[in-house]
């Protein structure tokens, strides 16, 4: 990018190392061990999973090396603070970890549901592209399981009656960071903070772009990479903490992010 000072360029390349240091330890010493775990209840894969989602986006984060799409690395930071705060939830309410499950079923439903009845709405459409939603949607076994998952987890109106939910566990990301952490208010003091970043840049319109410089950009570019590796270390700390890692390997990641040389 032009008018972008070289104190501001090394930042950048500074930031994208550093990214990229933490993505391998994640993929080469974390994930393998979660993934080769003889525990596979639902608290187990529902970490596991949500955890390989954080260092999946980490992983897209890394290749993103030019500011000029900052929009790209401001949609891979907000992913990864949404499963952070997943994965803080379960740390806190591991029974929850059945509703991950039960919510896959009910959201693929859901969605299939809303395409069958925008077809029945629209006998124009070309119904042939819409094959496997309508076939789904026809079950009606399929759709006593539906509904019974959200009467079973409690996603029901007032009146009992089953509704779709919009996440596992909560609602709005506001709401959720509030959740995890209701008395210090941390996280969602982090949601406030970087809401311009992680929600008008991954949006459509002008409102993340017109009157801002080139060199504010690539500083926000700076400012998403740090904030993605800071989410990273923590999920990772988390999984430490929480999860049969090998002391080799917690005390490689502490030696390693947490020494006294910086890692990138």
């Amino acid at each position: 990018m032009q008018d972008v000072k070289p104190s501001i360029l090394e930042m950048i390349k500074l930031s994208v190392s550093a990214t990229n240091t933490l993505n391998n330890f994640m993929h080469s010493s974390i994930s393998p061990v979660f993934k080769n775990h003889p525990d596979q209840s639902h608290f187990h894969s529902t970490a596991m999973t949500t955890y390989n989602r954080i260092s999946l986006w980490l992983s897209d984060l890394a290749i993103v090396r030019d500011p000029i799409h900052f929009q790209l690395a401001a949609t891979c930071v907000r992913s990864i603070f949404e499963h952070l705060l997943d994965l803080k939830w379960l740390i806190l309410n591991p029974k929850d970890a059945e509703k991950f499950s039960a919510f896959t079923l009910v959201r693929r439903f859901d969605i299939a549901d809303k395409i069958s009845t925008e077809c029945k709405r629209y006998p124009n459409f070309d119904q042939s592209l819409f094959n496997s939603e309508i076939k789904l949607t026809s079950d009606l076994q399929l759709r006593i399981r539906r509904d019974e998952l959200c009467k079973k987890n409690n996603w029901v109106t007032k009146t009992g009656e089953p509704r779709k939910p919009k996440h596992w566990w909560g609602e709005s990301t506001e709401q959720r960071a509030h959740a995890v952490d209701p008395n210090d208010g941390k996280y969602l003091q982090i949601f406030l903070r970087y809401y311009a970043l992680l929600s008008n840049h991954i949006h459509p319109g002008g409102v993340s772009l017109i009157g801002i410089s080139g060199e504010a950009i690539a500083t926000h570019f700076v400012g998403l990479h740090r904030l993605a590796q800071d989410f990273c270390l923590e999920a990772t700390e988390i999984v430490c903490t929480n999860f049969p890692i090998p002391l080799s390997v917690n005390e490689e990641f502490h030696k390693i992010f947490f020494g006294d040389a910086p890692y990138y």
